[in-house]
């Protein structure tokens, strides 16, 4: 998905702080402190590195963040 330069920005600004982060596979959120790196945003979940992407509302604006399952990669990796 492209984001506009305003979204990055919006989360750019939540990097450091607790946000919540939406599970899809579990249907949950649960706070987390958000990091970035040269691969994107990520958080440490269960101790390991878990990628996840800014989530919109309808009007476009960042509201938080959602996990990503395989962190764009293939499960047996």
């Amino acid at each position: 998905m492209d984001y506009k330069p305003k979204q990055i920005a919006k989360a750019d600004s939540m990097v450091g702080t607790k946000q919540k982060v939406y599970y899809p596979w579990e249907q949950k959120s649960i706070e987390r402190v958000i990091r970035k790196d040269e691969k994107g945003y990520y958080i440490n979940y269960k101790g390991k590195r878990k990628g996840c992407r800014p989530q919109l509302n309808s009007f476009g604006e960042v509201i938080g963040f959602e996990a990503l399952k395989y962190d764009g990669r293939w499960q047996g990796d």
